[in-house]
């Protein structure tokens, strides 16, 4: 096989000559003739001296050139810092980082939320670069359990994860790489943060073409792990101190509107106006039983003295038998329950998801249990009109007012 190469190449004589300095081979100098050749000891001795100096010379190179590029780094690593140090918000941390980054035309920046056993839940994104700019976003969050990208960042939650070219990276399955090739991307870089044993965020890179992240901006991202993941951790702390003043100040005002309200129809309509879960339903529903719900005795019948719908819906009865209502059977006293998707919950059989959907077709619902001193008095029921998630905070500010 070898021959076959110097034949195709024309050379009929060779000279390799490896560049060594102590152990450590550095390089290598080949000569080739096109005729055969004789080396004697002399000549041999040559091209070892050759080599030998050679060697050094390079060496020297490398040792300079490896000076200079851990200049360059630490020189960009203190004006990216120095950048970092004046951000006021996501958008303004996200701008000094890639600002100082050559070749970046795509960065986003999400948020991690994490469930009651700290693991990653969903994520959300809060700012994007694009256009050569950084602005804020507030989006929704996104269920970590549907994402097929979340893997390949999920699983380095301690360094940086890149992807120089998509179409023929073996590590991706093909739904991933599907995935990415359908949103335009070529070429991919997970930058997450992890801080008090927790996700705070993860930053990406995109390209539509395929890029090869360079060894400056390997160090760079690497050395920014730890102060950025601590600088969010630091905002998503100020951000939660900041929500919980919001939440508690709408609370005060939600019982002050609660107790004005002179009707039941009233107290929905606070409901709507204050809470998440009430403003985004699409028929909220008030369920009161003929007498408390107890251990040693059920209620017979419910009525209904009050319905908010912002769809249009059936007439209704004034009262139902508990009877006729299989849905009465995943009601719990001491905890809402809800179905994120009707169509699928697998709590439900034919005829409850047949009466939850109803001729509105709804999605998902949440029922609230009703307690007044100490006794189980009805049920506040809200439906939706497609599939959706109830997260912890949400859910704890509509049971709180109810």
């Amino acid at each position: 096989h070898a021959r076959a190469i110097f034949n195709v190449l024309g050379t009929s004589a060779s000279c390799a000559l490896p560049l060594i300095t102590g152990a450590r081979q550095i390089g290598m100098i080949t000569i080739s003739w096109s005729e055969p050749r004789v080396f004697d000891q002399t000549e041999k001795r040559l091209y070892r001296n050759i080599a030998a100096q050679t060697a050094e010379v390079v060496e020297g190179r490398l040792l300079f050139r490896a000076a200079r590029e851990r200049t360059i780094q630490l020189e960009l690593l203190s004006r990216i810092e120095a950048a970092l140090s004046q951000a006021a918000d996501e958008a303004g941390l996200l701008r000094a980082i890639v600002t100082h980054l050559e070749d970046i035309n795509n960065a986003k920046l999400f948020y991690v939320n994490s469930d009651a056993d700290h693991q990653p839940e969903s994520i959300y994104l809060v700012t994007e670069w694009t256009e050569h700019e950084a602005r804020p976003v507030s989006g929704k969050p996104q269920a970590l359990q549907n994402d097929p990208l979340a893997p390949l960042w999920l699983d380095y939650p301690h360094d940086i994860r890149a992807i120089s070219d998509v179409r023929r990276d073996l590590t991706l399955a093909d739904e991933q790489r599907e995935n990415l090739l359908a949103q335009n991307i070529r070429a991919i870089v997970f930058v997450p943060y992890y801080r008090g044993a927790r996700w705070q965020g993860v930053m990406l890179f995109t390209w539509s073409h395929t890029f090869t992240l360079s060894a400056i901006h390997r160090f760079v991202l690497r050395r920014l792990l730890e102060p950025v993941g601590a600088s969010l951790a630091s905002r998503r702390a100020h951000l939660a101190q900041q929500e919980a003043l919001a939440e508690t100040a709408t609370l005060y005002q939600a019982i002050a509107a609660l107790n004005a309200a002179q009707s039941y129809s009233e107290v929905l309509a606070v409901l709507d106006q204050f809470s998440t879960l009430g403003r985004e339903s699409a028929v909220m529903v008030y369920h009161r039983f003929d007498r408390p719900w107890t251990k040693t005795q059920n209620p017979e019948w419910f009525d209904v003295p009050a319905r908010l719908a912002k769809v249009d819906t059936l007439p209704l009865a004034p009262r139902y038998r508990f009877t006729d209502s299989p849905a009465a059977k995943q009601l719990r006293p001491d905890r809402p329950v809800w179905i994120e998707n009707i169509a699928t919950d697998t709590r439900l059989d034919e005829t409850t998801r047949a009466i939850l959907t109803g001729r509105t077709q709804m999605k998902s619902v949440i029922f609230v249990p009703l307690v007044y001193g100490g006794q189980w008095t009805g049920n506040l029921g809200a439906f939706y009109g497609e599939p959706r998630r109830f997260p912890a905070d949400v859910v704890r500010q509509f049971t709180g007012l109810c």
